[in-house]
């Protein structure tokens, strides 16, 4: 289904909007051996003040800091079903942005196709968790120290609630992707293949002012200034919903 929804939406926007030409991309959700290549790409893309830190979320031990790898491996374990890649299909003929990838950082993003012999490239991922709330709140934001174990994590991370709200961590895209269009179509993609797998009832996350343009034109609505306060606060709650029902923090 994932690779389906990908092809429907590509078709569906104007050619000028991808603007790699010859480059063969694959759609697909995301497990925990991905989460090498989710780290460098997370870590090449993000603000660094924006990083999951004990300073930040009240969860974990102050005393610990929380490598990036430990994110996504908590993420991409529990959530997997709702984590989706966007990935390239690594030709040694075609000299597109891959070949700007130095060998050892490259070896970090690829994977192997479970469809045919062909090496993939992780360049660029939706990372979420689900929420109780319609919204996305510190407590999603969190990373709990010891969520392999406790029965109760301190987050309100579910797998079975009664609101299932989609709460997108990360959109991230390597830098030698971007500015090829491939936002949007990753975010459309991923929209649509959340809905049509029936997983939730819609999708929240935080973004900067700057950011909101980008996001309505996706269809996610404004709500106003977010009451999260995780990286110093400063968030802009915006939601999609599916069922079109009134969202209300």
């Amino acid at each position: 289904m994932a690779q389906q929804c990908f092809e429907e939406v590509l078709k569906s926007l104007p050619e000028s909007k991808i603007k790699i030409k010859g480059l063969e991309l694959r759609f697909r959700p995301l497990g925990v051996s991905d989460e090498p290549a989710c780290s460098v790409v997370e870590t090449a893309f993000e603000n660094p003040d924006h990083r999951c830190t004990p300073e930040k979320v009240g969860v974990i031990s102050c005393m610990d800091m929380v490598p990036i790898s430990d994110t996504f491996t908590y993420r991409l374990t529990k959530y997997s079903k709702v984590s989706c890649g966007l990935f390239a299909v690594i030709d040694p003929h075609h000299s597109g942005p891959l070949s700007e990838i130095d060998q050892p950082t490259l070896a970090k993003l690829t994977c192997n196709d479970d469809t045919d012999a062909k090496k993939l490239a992780l360049v660029a991922h939706a990372v979420s968790t689900i929420g109780n709330s319609p919204v996305v709140t510190d407590a999603d934001m969190a990373y709990p120290k010891d969520w392999r174990n406790a029965k109760t994590n301190g987050t309100s991370h579910t797998e079975h609630g009664r609101i299932r709200t989609i709460c997108l961590h990360s959109l991230a895209i390597l830098p030698q992707f971007q500015g090829f269009g491939l936002g949007p179509l990753l975010m459309k993609t991923y929209v649509r293949y959340i809905e049509e797998s029936k997983l939730a009832d819609r999708v929240a996350l935080l973004c900067e002012d700057r950011l909101i343009p980008f996001y309505q034109k996706l269809g996610f609505e404004l709500l106003g200034p977010s009451a999260a306060q995780f990286g110093g606060g400063g968030w802009y709650d915006m939601v999609l919903e599916y069922n079109k029902e009134e969202v209300t923090a």
